[in-house]
């Protein structure tokens, strides 16, 4: 019945198309690409240069032109009912008009992967880490329940190594270090970019990377809604963007709602290998339904003679049980509530070669557990924390040099029954500079080279530490733009206040002895692009880390859990990731793999040389789109290995495969754009886990419909 609907839908938006307005484009070069909003079309000049959008209804459009080595052209265009407007547009060479931002653009697009909304919409994603999960060296960690807590690995790190930033201000919980990825819901998202090691621009203490969210900034006014419906949970979103002069202001508003009991087997990965009790039998997963709400209101405007300034608040509360784990007991009763408000705002002046920012935010968490199981080892806990900082940056540009800073001061603190003394207090500051020289040759080589050595200052509490780094990058932006790039730098992460003072009961202790753990890593990568009528890319990673005291958690002798320093480990990973359009990009071919190296490197005679646990040496992956007629169906597919849950590698996690398959259709009508879908996340109806006791989600199938009016 949907199939029919989609196809019934398919004709009726055909016949639209025949009397609607229309749009068409003769470009040079002749080798450029062309986008139209709302909608998001996208169209490649024929061999005369021309690109033509037939079937629009009548109603304000965004049009943007780009090409490789070209500057982009941006225009607004009004289009009557009926009406055929013709444009004829020549772009500018990127590479003599602006030489130091082609040199520096292209280092950050490099070393620092970046997502763009448009890439976003254009991959179907449902969710941020759903987006995030195929791109490479990227590790997701989830428990497998609907709005539950999902955190991020970049090459081999902890989740608490990778520090999230949104729209400058931190994501991470006070208390475990680690930033949950649900937090922000993929219709705030305008853009994503992805830094592996720390960066001196955004923060040391990020041994694994760092992870930018820029909320979104309104280059179009538009209504959206948005909702998925599975048999385990059904989120819905509506936003509202709006133009009221020169004031933009966003607004979006989720919420996820469900009973979470998923479908899952009992396997060898949740006991004692064969002796496992109810070995292969299926269950529901219990106490894992949720209802969260999230909002965020978002306002930019600019303000004479002082740049844009940019306010935004985002409120997220949720009410969920917590699952049943197999072990090391059930929590069948327990209720958890959480709430979360934060605050940011950013005044930015740019003119024409120094550039001014500042920044405040503001972020509280207050956390309630109740659990009345009479064998339950604790059976209330409440939890509250604050965070804030304030930073600012300045960055001055002159010929082929630039220099840029900036400086941070802040503090959180963390209040629990369950810690000892009650709470717990630090304060950070920080301060950076960065040096960019730019060299160019001349036009008919096309070639550029940079050096940007960096310096980063932080201090936490009575520490402190001292974090250099620099980088090289070579680019050649001919026919095929090669780029090559070296990395090296040192990064650090001092211990979460979990991990120092958490907790003096029967389940876990802090350890107030903790060092921070401190990085040495070497980035090398080579990339190359096509700009031909069906473009291809292919990017190749390596890096090398060195990470001293490193911390675990380990089972003591009287069975509880307990953090310690691990003296040294060595990190090594290769990440290859390709993508090749076809037939004028209605066929789009992409794949990558991964391959981790995470040993304990100390000379421990039972772990010395081991693998460190949770992390998968290696991962494929897979992914075919196929559109045709306003239809996209999508294909992904992703084998990841065995992964050691144990120090001493005597136990691990079962090697899966995951296939998910989305099919979805794009109808313009007057003055709105409806996108139903269907799809299947797991179709092989895989049993697996990410981390221990955890079960993942069977088959699980959904439908969803969005709708954008303009």
């Amino acid at each position: 019945m949907i199939v029919l609907l989609l196809i019934l839908t398919a004709i009726c938006g055909e016949a639209l198309a025949q009397a609607g307005a229309g749009i068409e484009v003769r470009c040079t070069p002749a080798t450029a690409v062309a986008t139209l909003w709302p909608g998001n079309q996208t169209q490649r000049t024929d061999a005369g240069g021309r690109i033509v959008f037939d079937g629009l209804a009548a109603g304000t459009y965004r049009l943007e032109i780009c090409a490789a080595g070209f500057a982009v052209q941006d225009s607004t265009l009004q289009v009557a009912h009926g009406e055929r407007v013709s444009l004829v547009i020549i772009l500018e060479p990127l590479a003599v008009t602006l030489p130091e931002i082609t040199v520096e653009s292209a280092r950050d697009r490099e070393s620092r992967r970046s997502f763009s909304r448009r890439e976003i919409e254009a991959s179907a994603a449902r969710s941020l880490p759903d987006f995030l999960k195929d791109a490479a060296g990227l590790d997701l960690r989830s428990d497998g329940t609907a709005g539950g807590v999902q955190t991020l690995r970049i090459g081999g790190s902890q989740p608490e190594h990778v520090l999230v930033l949104v729209d400058g201000r931190r994501l991470q919980n006070v208390g475990s270090g680690e930033a949950d990825l649900s937090a922000v819901p993929l219709e705030w998202v305008e853009s994503v970019e992805v830094t592996r090691g720390g960066s001196p621009e955004f923060g040391g203490e990020a041994i694994g990377g760092i992870l930018r969210i820029t909320t979104r900034k309104g280059e179009q006014s538009d209504l959206a809604a948005d909702v998925e419906y599975r048999p385990t949970c059904t989120r819905a979103t509506c936003s509202r963007s709006d133009h009221f002069g020169s004031v933009f202001v966003f607004l979006s508003l989720t919420r996820t709602q469900g009973p979470g009991d998923f479908k899952y087997t009992i396997t060898e990965d949740d006991g004692t290998g064969p002796f496992t009790v109810n070995l292969d039998s299926s269950f529901r997963r219990a106490n894992a339904d949720i209802t969260r709400d999230q909002m965020l209101a978002k306002i930019r405007s600019p303000i004479h003679g002082a740049g844009m300034l940019e306010i935004s608040g985002a409120l997220d509360r949720a009410n969920r049980g917590m699952p049943g784990y197999l072990a090391p007991q059930l929590t069948p009763l327990a209720r958890q509530n959480m709430r979360q408000e934060a605050f940011n705002a950013r005044l930015v002046h740019d003119r024409k070669s120094l550039s001014l920012e500042a920044r405040a935010s503001y972020q509280r968490d207050r956390r309630e557990y109740v659990d009345s199981d009479p064998l339950a080892l604790v059976h209330e806990s409440r939890e509250s924390s604050d965070q804030w900082d304030i930073e600012s940056r300045a960055s001055f540009v002159r010929g082929k040099s630039a220099l840029s800073g900036g400086a941070q001061v802040g503090r959180e603190t963390l209040f629990s029954e369950s810690i000892a003394h009650s709470g717990a207090a630090r304060n950070r500051t920080a301060a950076w500079t960065r040096l960019r020289w730019s060299a160019l040759s001349d036009r008919s080589t096309r070639l550029s080279l940079a050096a940007c050595p960096a310096l980063r200052w932080e201090r936490y509490d009575n520490e402190q530490v001292l974090l250099p780094s620099a980088t090289l990058a070579l680019e050649s932006a001919r026919r095929v733009h090669i780029g090559a790039e070296a990395t090296w730098g040192r990064s650090y992460h001092a211990p979460s206040l979990y991990s120092l003072f958490w907790l003096d009961d029967q389940v876990a202790q802090g350890n107030p002895d903790l060092r921070p753990e401190l990085s040495q890593e070497l980035t090398g990568s080579l990339h190359a692009q096509s700009s031909s009528a069906n473009p291809s890319r292919a990017e190749l990673c390596v890096s090398d880390q060195r990470v001293e005291d490193l911390i675990i958690w380990r089972r003591t002798f009287d069975n509880r859990w307990k953090p310690f320093n691990l003296k040294q480990a060595h990190i090594r990973t290769l990440d290859l990731s390709a993508e090749q359009a076809l037939w004028k990009e209605q066929v789009k071919v992409s794949g990558g793999a991964n391959w981790t190296e995470a040993r304990d490197a100390t000379d421990d005679r039972n772990t010395g040389g081991k693998y460190l646990t949770f992390r998968a040496p290696r991962s494929q992956r897979l992914g075919v789109e196929l559109r045709a007629r306003g239809f996209d169906l999508l294909t992904r597919m992703r084998w990841v290995s065995a992964r050691p849950v144990l120090e001493t590698n005597s136990k691990w996690l079962q090697a899966y495969r995951i296939l998910d398959l989305r099919l979805s259709y794009a109808l313009h009508t007057k003055g709105a754009q409806i996108e139903p879908a269907i799809g299947v996340d797991n179709a092989l109806d895989e049993d697996y886990r990410l981390i221990r006791f955890a079960p993942m989600p069977k088959r699980e199938w959904f439908i969803a419909v969005r709708i954008v009016q303009v």
